[in-house]
């Protein structure tokens, strides 16, 4: 029985040029890359404050991940590096907010790779919110003053950087958004991933 399996298999392969079997297998990776990523975007439980990944665990998300960072690295380090920040941590945000694109726009208004709101982006100095060097370097600065506030407390700043630093100061904590606590939570997943 096996036999017959594995001379069909060579049958069918024999009728497929080499070329052909190989962009079918890229293809194929491709598609359980993104069905891979569609479910670690959508976490099990809102209970959990940190989610565990542990170094190697899907990677073939971390791989997408990380290229699409490629174009935006240097920017990143450098902007990191300034403002004493873990790039990884700039790249997760980035991710979280935008998905690496510059062009992004929110339902809110905000706009580019970090998701800055005209009235941020104005009041930090930015001449064009949509280039990728002035919208990170001003991201990364009000993260930044947003960790130094809340005394270096990152699911604080990240509440912040999600809902506003009123509602983080007026619930004391994170607030009990939905939107907010899976923000968190999708940040230090891709943290987590762009650590390795």
């Amino acid at each position: 029985m096996t036999i017959k399996i594995f001379q069909k298999t060579q049958k069918i392969a024999s009728m497929f040029p080499l070329k052909l079997m190989l962009r079918l297998s890229i293809l194929l990776f491709v598609i359980i890359a993104v069905f891979t990523s569609v479910l670690v975007s959508f976490p099990v439980s809102l209970k959990a404050e940190t989610p565990s990944v542990e170094p190697g665990q899907n990677r073939t998300l971390a791989f997408l991940m990380k290229k699409n960072d490629d174009l935006y690295h240097h920017i990143i380090l450098k902007a990191a590096l300034r403002h004493e920040m873990d790039p990884a941590l700039v790249k997760a945000i980035i991710m979280a907010e935008s998905g690496y694109n510059p062009k992004a726009i929110s339902r809110n208004g905000a706009k580019g790779l970090m998701q800055l709101m005209p009235s941020t982006a104005k009041s930090l100095g930015v001449e064009n919110i949509f280039d990728p060097e002035h919208n990170i370097n001003a991201g990364v600065r009000y993260f930044k003053r947003l960790v130094n506030r809340f005394n270096g407390d990152l699911k604080l700043a990240l509440a912040a950087y999600n809902a506003g630093t009123r509602k983080v100061l007026n619930y004391k904590g994170v607030p009990p958004f939905t939107a907010t606590r899976l923000y968190i939570q999708k940040v230090f997943i891709y943290y987590e991933y762009f650590k390795y």
